[in-house]
């Protein structure tokens, strides 16, 4: 019998520990997963975050979703704890979740080169195109600092440039500086921060202070035109 998708997260997964290490040797990631330790704390808060996940997100990942990875720590200003950190985590990893199999986004595996139309994946055009064998992004004459956004190997973007950098974001359609990394990340970032602001009603903002002056606030799109056309096709997927 197929177990409730809130049960269906690893905690020491031989097998896919053995996949995530391929595929990070494919996509020449030097990070080495290993079977995590969690104590009976940790495995609470994840199985409460995934409890807690609106039912139409578990409902369209149900039938994709094999296990789990956590790769980074976030949480919102008011509930500053673990559980909601994981929980905005698990709606990013969901979302990669989803997009496997469908037209959201050329697969991870795929050159770009060899994408095809890119009309045929409705999110990503909005975005993206391919450009001398890479993607690119329809912004990058406008964003300067789009290419020195960076979250492996080492940051490139330095203090100067947080603040333009995060202008620049506002003048396009990403929903997240992450957001402008890769297509997959795109969609990853946009699913869960709609999820996160729109549904979850839960706060999201990206504050840079100067010495410890306030000079940019930076807040959901979600009610923006800039963000209009992700939203709904995110919403489309969810359903009603």
């Amino acid at each position: 019998m197929t177990r409730p998708v809130e049960e269906r997260i690893a905690h020491g997964d031989a097998a896919m520990v053995d996949y995530l290490t391929l595929d990070n040797i494919g996509n020449g990631y030097p990070e080495r997963p290993k079977i995590a330790a969690n104590d009976a704390g940790f495995e609470r808060d994840l199985r409460a975050a995934m409890r807690e996940l609106p039912a139409a997100v578990k409902r369209v990942v149900a039938a994709k979703l094999a296990g789990i990875r956590l790769a980074a720590t976030i949480a919102a200003p008011a509930a500053d704890d673990r559980k909601h950190a994981i929980q905005y985590i698990l709606l990013h990893e969901l979302a990669h979740v989803l997009a496997i199999g469908g037209r959201v986004h050329p697969s991870w595996a795929q050159a770009p080169a060899s994408i095809g139309d890119p009309a045929a994946y409705p999110f990503f055009a909005l975005s993206w195109r391919v450009a001398e064998g890479r993607y690119a992004t329809r912004f990058d004459e406008g964003f300067p600092q789009r290419k020195e956004i960076v979250y492996y190997f080492g940051a490139k973007l330095d203090g100067a440039g947080m603040r333009p950098a995060y202008e620049w974001l506002e003048r396009t359609d990403f929903a997240t500086l992450y957001s402008a990394t890769h297509p997959a990340d795109d969609f990853a970032e946009a699913f869960a921060n709609y999820v996160h602001v729109v549904m979850m009603k839960r706060p999201f903002e990206v504050r840079i202070l100067e010495g410890g002056k306030l000079v940019k606030s930076y807040r959901p799109c979600w009610e923006q035109e800039r963000c209009r056309r992700k939203r709904e096709i995110v919403e489309g997927m969810l359903g009603p």
